[in-house]
Order: C-alpha cells, then structure tokens, then sequence
C-alpha cells in the first residue's frame, strides 16, 4: 500500500499495488477494514469530476449510475461512492 492522502475522516487513501492499483481508504474505525474508492487513479479522476458535476446540478440520484458507467466495481454496496451518493441524495456530502 502506499498512502497518498487522507480523507475528512482521517482514514490513510492508498493505492493498493497489490490489486493492480486500486485506490482504497484504510477505514480506522472499523479494524482497518480496506474500503474500495475506484479501481484506478484515472477512474478516481473521473468519479471526482463526475460527482462535482452531479452536486453542482442538483442531480445526486444518477451520481451512482455515472460512476458504474465508468468504474462498476466502485459502486457496489460497502464502496466509498455507494455510501457517498448516498448520502448525497439524503441532503449530506
């Protein structure tokens, strides 16, 4: 793993080299559980940019079907875009 930042929470965000690259977030509240944020950095680049235009325009329900569009593995149920339009859609992010 190599760490590359943080998120709000204060969780490591790693590219997991031992699964082809995969951008992950080391969740330190649930016994360092590895959490799936995108399957690459190019798809974490492009999720970012599709979450920004969807909050933006107010479309937070077709947040999740933009992103499985693009990466499918980051929106299956536990994944960090799953729980993030998530709360979107309920008025949080």
């Amino acid at each position: 793993m190599l760490a590359i930042g943080s998120n709000a929470y204060g969780d490591y965000v790693c590219l997991d080299m031992e699964f082809s690259g995969e951008v992950v977030y080391i969740n330190h509240d649930n016994l360092n559980d590895r959490v799936l944020i995108n399957s690459s950095v190019f798809t974490l680049a492009e999720s970012l940019c599709l979450y920004l235009t969807h909050r933006h325009r107010g479309e937070p329900k077709n947040l999740l079907a933009a992103i499985g569009s693009i990466d499918p593995a980051a929106i299956v149920a536990g994944t960090f875009w799953h729980h993030e339009a998530i709360s979107l859609a309920e008025g949080g992010g």
